[in-house]
Parts: C-alpha cells; structure tokens; sequence
C-alpha cells in the first residue's frame, strides 16, 4: 500500500533536513507535535524510520518501498494462483457435465458442442472448427506439440498457419517448456513465429485447449490431458470467455519465444544496411566463399530468389521477434 499524500509530504520533509526528533520536524514545517508525533509513528511502522527515545533514525527510502513492493507482488501471485486453479478446476468438470446433460436427452440444447474421438482428436477439431467457422484470433495452449508435429503436413492444421487459407488469423500459442528446449521441434516453432503467430513457453501448462474469438473453446472430454483421444468443441460465449480468461493467466505466466540467431545473421545485419555481400563480408573478417553459402542459406531458408526478397523476409522475421 502506497504511503498517503500526507505521510509522503511528512517523510519528505523530514528526509531533507534529517530531524532529530519529532520537536524539530513540527517546528520546520509548522505542524501540531502531536499530528508530527503521529506521523512518525505511522512511518515507523511502515519500516521508513526508527524511534529510540523519541530521536529518530532513517533508513534509505528505497528499502522499505521495494519491501512493501515484493509483499504485493506476492500476494498478487498467491490471488492469480488460486484464480488459475479456480478456473482449472471449473474448466475440468464442464465436458463431463455437458456429456451428461446430452445424455440425458433434454429436449431443448442449450449449448451447441461437438465432440470428436480418436487419437488425433484435437487436430481434427480444430480442422472442424475451420469448416464451420471463420476466426480471427485464435490462442492454443498445446502441451505436447510434438504430437502436432508428428503428423504429415496435409494434417497439420495447427503447426501450418498457412493452411487455414486465412491471411487475417492472429495465432498465440503455448507449448512445453520442454518442447520449446527440443531441437527436434525448436525448428518448426521458429517457422510459426515467422508465419506470424506468437509463440510463448510455459513450464507446465495446465491442459490442451484452445478458444477463437471468445466464441468458440475446444477443452479435453478430461481436463489436464496434454493430447486428449476426445475432445469437446463449445459453441458458447459464457463458456469461450471463461476459457480466454484461462489462456490469459498461461500466456502472462509464459516466456516469449525468439528466434535464435542463425549464421547468416550478422551478414543480412550489414547488407540491410546498405553494404554488399562482398563488403559485408570483408567487414565480418569473413572469406567471400563462406559469405555467399550463408546468403545461400538463408535465400533457401526464406524461399526468396533475390537478395531484396530475402532483405524484406528476414526483416520481417525480425520484426516479429521483436513483438
């Protein structure tokens, strides 16, 4: 809690002169001894000052502040925790009780899901979700992506943007930690970041799940499953919100993933700013043969037959770590 107007004011003037007691600080600033007396009190029990017999005793300013600034932030975090698990735990128990509100064979459908089966349920929901809907934001939280991964490129909806045919999707994901560490599969998060999405790890995310447009969520038939055999598509904007409201504490709580740099870097640094390859190259200290094999792989990299086209693809890619 941040000090009052008054205590400020009070602490201020008693910093800039160093009052020894509370009889000097009422006498330079005019104040009742015991509203001086009072204040001072108050700011010792904040941790600004000490008192021994009526002398006081300052501590640096910054001590206390950055005190009182770590116990918020704690409590900030113990509240976002139990939030969090609040959410998780309420998120956990609507497939089930929808299934058996379906099951029950209610003549009204109050909320419009489907439900697919199978090993590759997720992707297939989310191929669903395509055929029926047209997003434009869509945030996955995907704790085994390698799953994703491992599928051929024709059936892999989730791992290639591009395949949505959709030019105005905004993607944000979470993945594993650990997937995110993978060398095996650092590669292919990389080529999402320059498709345009957004990519951020998280040490242990909660379960897979994904919501469009606070709209539409698909959440695991059993909440926490990193890559669920059934899945629960939720046609519901109550239910979609509450699961935005889920991927917002994960995404906050996860780090941003950057491109790594890569050997052409330093190279494409210079020529962007107007050198040659030749001149770049000559800069870096490096042999002409080695400059034109790392341009060479990053023309092939970025797919691009010119050294514009690469200039423009690589400053885009940039342009996306630096988000």
């Amino acid at each position: 809690m941040a000090l009052s107007e008054e205590l400020t004011r009070l602490l201020a003037a008693a910093l800039s002169i160093r009052a020894p007691d509370a009889a000097h600080l009422a006498e330079v600033t005019g104040q009742k001894l015991e509203d001086v007396s009072a204040g001072l009190d108050a700011l010792r029990r904040r941790g600004f000052l000490d008192l021994t017999d009526g002398s006081v005793t300052y501590r640096r300013p910054e001590v206390p502040v950055s005190q009182e600034v770590g116990q918020d932030l704690q409590t900030m975090i113990r509240a976002l925790q139990q939030t969090t698990a609040g959410l998780n735990a309420a998120l956990g128990t609507l497939p089930q009780l929808m299934q058996a509100w379906e099951a029950g064979g209610a003549d009204e459908r109050t909320i419009a899901a489907d439900v697919t089966r199978g090993p590759d349920a997720a992707a297939e929901a989310w191929l669903l979700h395509f055929t029926r809907d047209t997003p434009t934001r869509c945030d996955l939280c995907l704790p085994d992506v390698a799953r994703v991964l491992a599928q051929r490129p024709t059936e892999r909806p989730v791992a290639d943007w591009t395949s949505t045919a959709m030019t105005d999707l905004g993607v944000r994901l979470v993945v594993s930690r650990a997937d995110a560490n993978d060398k095996r599969i650092r590669p292919a998060l990389e080529r999402m970041l320059e498709q345009g999405a957004e990519v951020r790890s998280h040490p242990d995310p909660p379960s897979m799940f994904w919501v469009s447009d606070n709209a539409v969520a698909g959440l695991p038939a059993a909440w926490g499953e990193p890559w669920p055999s059934r899945v629960v598509t939720v046609r519901s904007a109550p239910v979609a919100e509450s699961v935005a409201a889920l991927f917002a504490t994960t995404w906050h709580a996860a780090t941003p993933l950057s491109r790594e740099q890569r050997s052409w870097d330093p190279m494409l640094v210079l020529m962007n700013q107007g050198m040659t390859m030749e001149a770049a190259a000559a800069r870096l200290g490096m042999a002409q043969r080695t400059a034109r094999r790392r341009v060479a792989d990053a023309m092939a990299y970025f797919g691009v037959s010119s050294h514009f086209a690469l200039g423009a693809a690589w400053g885009r890619a940039r342009a996306e770590d630096a988000r």
